[in-house]
């Protein structure tokens, strides 16, 4: 059996490209959860912050104070 030029090559370039495919589609995924994850933290910190039972009971005291 006779390789051809060109063939050793031309396998390796597409042997590295899906190397790179598969690293980037892992790379995505990966900052992806990351993003969802900030997200989430950054919802709860918020939720912390501004506490809707505290407010609702400033608002029911100032109305009692009239």
């Amino acid at each position: 059996m006779e390789v051809r030029p060109g063939t050793v090559p031309l396998a390796t370039l597409a042997i590295v490209f899906a190397m790179l495919q598969v690293w980037w589609i892992m790379i995505t995924i990966k900052n992806g959860r990351a993003a969802e994850e900030a997200v989430a933290n950054r919802r709860a910190a918020k939720s912390l912050l501004k506490d809707p039972l505290k407010d609702q009971k400033e608002r029911l005291e100032n109305l009692l104070k009239k």
